[in-house]
């Protein structure tokens, strides 16, 4: 089950979460609509100041609708992040500002298209003032997608950061397989 002490969940309509020797596992409903998702957020903070964050993401499979799947690291303090999404077919790679990753202004760095057998594991990563999105399909190896150079953040900000897990669907329609985390 969850960990209450280290994740804080929001579950909308009837999606659910489990965990598994797999990892956590985002389920939607077989007929999903956008009121399907899941927000899973650390209760702690991460210092990303010349240090990163990885995680092995399966996107939520659909047949139909668009799944959404998307790892995010934000400020503690709020108002903006840096992100991972996995949206129709596509790794959308970048920031927000002003809000939440759903009320924020959101900058693309870069689209790229999603590719399954080197697209397992994404890393965000900072050094020197430079934000860096790479991808791996092992975990060992990996290649810079994008950078972006920090001149919005405070030191301070990018040293208070939580990560956000969210899935769900964007769209009506059906869901075959979770979303998995690890």
């Amino acid at each position: 089950s969850l960990d209450g002490t280290l994740w804080t969940s929001t579950l909308g309509g009837g999606t659910t979460v489990s965990y598994t020797t797999d990892g956590y596992k985002v389920q939607n409903p077989a007929s999903s609509t956008n009121a399907d998702f899941a927000n899973l957020a650390t209760n702690v903070n991460y210092d990303l100041r010349d240090g990163s964050v990885q995680m092995r993401m399966t996107p939520m499979g659909g047949t139909s609708g668009v799944p959404d799947t998307s790892f995010n690291l934000y400020s503690a303090a709020g108002q903006w992040g840096l992100n991972y999404q996995l949206y129709a077919g596509n790794l959308v790679l970048g920031y927000w500002t002003g809000g939440t990753a759903f009320t924020g202004t959101p900058t693309t760095l870069a689209t790229i298209t999603y590719d399954g057998v080197n697209h397992i594991w994404f890393r965000i990563r900072e050094a020197s003032g430079t934000f860096f999105w790479d991808t791996s399909a092992d975990g060992i190896t990996w290649t810079n997608q994008t950078s972006f150079v920090n001149t919005l953040f405070s030191r301070a900000q990018v040293a208070s950061l939580q990560l956000q897990l969210l899935a769900g669907a964007i769209s009506s329609g059906t869901t075959s397989t979770p979303a998995i985390y690890r």
